[in-house]
C-alpha cells in the first residue's frame, strides 16, 4: 500500500511509486504513476491507444506532403501541414539554396525582368485577365532550374495573387 507523507514544508508527498494498471486494449498489466492516471493515460503503448481510436490521439489528423528536395511523400500531423521537407537531411539541402534564391528576388535584374513580363502581358493576369496586384510567376520551379535561366522571360507569366496562390496550392478551401 502506498504511503502518503508530508514533506518539510507540510505538503503531501507521494512515496508509493507506480501503480499497477491493466491496458483496456490488449489486457496487459503495466505500471503507471498516479499523476499519469490522473491525466487520463490508460494504454500501455501508442499502438494500443490507436487501435481503440483513443479520442485525444485521434484528433491528431495526419496530412500527406511531398518533400521539396527528394520529392518523396511523407506524413505530418495537421498542425505541421506547412512542413516542406521529409527530414533534417533534406532540410539542410533545401535551406542552402534558399539564400541564393532570396538574393535573386531582391536583385535589380529580377525587378527589371518582372516589369518586362508585366508589360508584355499588358499588366493583366494571363489566367483571369484581371488587373490589380500582380505576380511574375516562373513556370518551372526556380530551385530546379539553373540560375542562368531564372531571368528567361519566355518561362515567366503574369498572375494575380488569387491565381498565383491557386497554382501553388495555397489557401485551398479557405473561405
Amino acid at each position: 500500500m502506498p504511503i502518503i507523507a508530508r514533506d518539510k514544508l507540510g505538503r503531501f508527498a507521494w512515496q508509493g511509486g507506480k501503480q499497477p494498471v491493466m491496458c483496456p486494449a490488449c489486457g496487459r498489466d503495466f505500471d503507471l504513476y498516479p499523476s499519469d492516471i490522473k491525466r487520463g493515460h490508460r494504454f500501455c503503448s501508442y499502438s494500443c491507444a490507436m487501435s481503440v481510436s483513443h479520442p485525444h490521439l485521434a484528433r491528431r489528423r495526419r496530412v500527406t506532403k511531398t518533400c521539396e528536395v527528394c520529392e518523396n511523400d511523407f506524413e505530418v500531423i495537421a498542425a505541421r501541414a506547412g512542413a516542406r521537407f521529409c527530414g533534417n537531411a533534406c532540410k539542410g539541402i533545401g535551406m542552402t539554396v534558399r539564400p541564393q534564391i532570396q538574393a535573386f528576388y531582391a536583385s535589380m535584374a529580377w525587378r527589371n525582368t518582372r516589369l518586362q513580363v508585366w508589360e508584355r502581358d499588358g499588366y493583366r493576369c494571363v489566367e483571369c485577365n484581371k488587373k490589380g496586384r500582380l505576380v511574375a510567376h516562373h513556370l518551372d520551379e526556380i530551385k530546379k532550374t539553373s540560375p542562368d535561366q531564372w531571368l528567361s522571360t519566355d518561362r515567366i507569366i503574369t498572375l494575380c495573387i488569387p491565381d498565383h496562390n491557386l497554382v501553388h496550392g495555397r489557401f485551398i478551401g479557405a473561405t
